[in-house]
């Protein structure tokens, strides 16, 4: 069971993407106004309107970066790439359809030749013949293509098993390797970069041994090679931390933590690449994960470490969107712990339970946010977006009695676990804020009254765990509560995003009240009929009244 929970927590990082997601779109948008500035400032050099230093000025002051002319894929560009890849696929076509009447030396041969001819056609094209580097890069890309070939009907001829499908692949990915390095040929090079993370998973599926020669080939030959380029590096970081997560399902706890390591030391020597450091503090997730997989009972106080490390990163380098990864690693460090204490002590994990603990921790944060408020420090909104929002998740979750319905009874000593936390997170709010200095507002009194009515709720609910109708409609009631309490701190702000997220979390609790009740209904087509009806009813009910709140709002 242990393991079950813990695997379930690789779902975790999906679902804060989204998280990051609407906390990247709150906090890190760009305005849409200055944006046409980026391909605008260009056509004024051009007519000589603004010198190079002025537009660069402007840039600066609207943080755009200049735009890269020459990376732009142009239409010659692109229909040479097409081309190259509908050539390759119909070679393949032809010699498979007649491989059985070619003898296995002319077969061999064959695909040799072709794969030469087409890469000395690369080079001519690249380098000769001037006018040509689209279709010259291409020509590489197709002979990069049939060299896999190649190998693949290679090893049909001689019976390869196919437990040894890794080889193939080795053998396809490492001679075009120096093309891509020497030729600067970014389309091999993604080729190149695709095929040996492919390889690292054959290599562990048909060994079952850690694929260890992974990531050393990249941090030591495909990152340094291709740092100039643009989409490789970001590909074999992601291949990185798909390797990472690969682990977490075949407990390979010193490859995830090596992984792990080598990605924060390349960030401390490219600190400009943020990359580095979002993939590190993912990756050293999903060791903590497979720690936790194979040393069920014993928590990972040494997850302490990087998690220090990272934080002082994030805030050296004013990281917003990797603090929120990183609060991510704080809630999956801290519900593992719990899942190792709890086995220690034999005692059964709930749902009720785990939304709960997740609701402690997003209130804890929730005040880390108001005390660095208070204080003065960076990143307050992101401490505060976070803790509310994974509340209100945890929360909405505690709504369905099927969550409460047979659930394993909690012994007390859980029990007084959730409530320390519960009293842990309330202090750090109250204590947080301070109340002369955040008690000043009406905004700041309806936040901490939002969440001490979630605290408060699931000290009701852990008081009598066993009660799943009143629990239910407790839980009910307190997401309703909140819900109409972020309608009107978004009026109170005068922000019109707060305000639509408290209308958009009422309508879900309407919506999914009313699929409790009427889905079960014998006859399902009057629960189509009537539930479309009352939905678009309230949807022009609530949008004209939104609307005139608006209106109230703007003027």
């Amino acid at each position: 069971m242990l393991i079950v929970y813990a695997i379930i927590f690789c779902l975790i990082p999906l679902v804060l993407l989204g998280i990051l997601s609407v906390i990247r779109f709150i906090f890190f948008r760009s305005p849409k106004g200055p944006k046409w500035l980026q391909s605008e400032i260009v056509k004024w050099e051009e007519k000589k309107i603004i010198n190079p230093e002025q537009s660069d000025t402007i840039l600066a002051l609207y943080k755009l970066k200049r735009p890269d002319l020459r990376r732009k894929m142009d239409t010659i560009r692109l229909m040479s790439v097409i081309g190259a890849v509908f050539i390759g696929i119909g070679v393949i076509f032809f010699v498979a359809s007649n491989w059985n009447q070619i003898p296995a030396f002319a077969r061999t041969g064959l695909l040799l030749a072709l794969t030469l001819a087409t890469l000395v056609a690369g080079y001519v094209f690249s380098f000769v013949q001037r006018g040509y580097a689209a279709l010259g890069k291409s020509l590489f890309f197709l002979a990069a293509l049939f060299w896999g070939a190649t190998t693949a009907l290679i090893g049909q001829i001689y019976n390869i098993p196919v437990s040894q499908n890794w080889y193939i692949l080795l053998i396809w990915a490492f001679p075009i390797l120096p093309i891509a390095i020497v030729f600067e040929n970014e389309y091999v090079a993604l080729l190149a970069s695709a095929v040996f993370l492919v390889w690292n998973f054959a290599f562990s599926v048909n060994n079952s041994v850690p694929n260890y020669y992974y990531p050393l080939i990249v941090f030591f030959i495909i990152l340094p090679a291709f740092q100039k380029l643009v989409i490789t590096p970001k590909l074999n970081i992601v291949g990185l931390v798909a390797a990472a997560i690969f682990c977490c399902f075949f407990k390979y706890a010193w490859l995830a933590l090596g992984i792990s390591a080598g990605l924060v030391v390349y960030y401390l020597f490219r600190r400009s690449v943020k990359h580095y450091l979002y993939a590190a503090t993912i990756c050293f997730i999903a060791w903590n994960i497979t720690f936790t997989q194979i040393w069920d009972s014993v928590p990972n106080i040494y997850f302490l470490v990087p998690l220090g490390g990272l934080l002082y990163l994030t805030y050296k380098d004013e990281s917003k969107e990797n603090l929120v990864l990183w609060l991510l690693s704080f809630m999956v460090w801290a519900n593992l712990v719990v899942v190792a204490l709890m086995h220690n002590f034999r005692q059964e994990i709930t749902y009720p339970f785990l939304l709960i603990f997740q609701s402690m921790l997003a209130l804890a944060i929730y005040g880390a946010g108001n005390l660095a408020r208070v204080r003065g420090k960076p990143f307050e909104e992101v401490y505060r977006t976070f803790g509310t929002i994974i509340a209100l998740a945890a929360t909405y979750g505690l709504t369905f009695q099927a969550v409460f319905v047979n659930p394993h009874k909690m012994h007390w000593q859980s029990v007084y676990l959730i409530a320390s936390f519960v009293v842990f997170a309330v202090i750090i709010v109250l204590v947080a804020a301070k109340f002369e200095k955040f008690l000043m507002n009406r905004q700041s009194k309806l936040e901490l009254a939002g969440m001490c009515i979630i605290a408060l709720g699931n000290v009701f609910i852990l008081a009598n765990p066993d009660a799943a109708a009143f629990n239910t409609f407790l839980a009910n009631a307190v997401f309703a509560a909140v819900a109409l309490i972020t309608v009107f701190i978004g009026f109170e702000a005068q922000k019109l995003f707060i305000f639509n997220t408290g209308v958009v979390m009422f309508v879900i609790f309407i919506i999914t009240r009313f699929v409790d009740a009427v889905w079960r209904l014998k006859e399902r087509s009057f629960f189509f009929i009537v539930g479309g009806i009352v939905i678009m009813s309230l949807g022009v009910l609530f949008e004209k009244q939104r609307r005139k709140i608006v209106e109230r709002m703007k003027s």
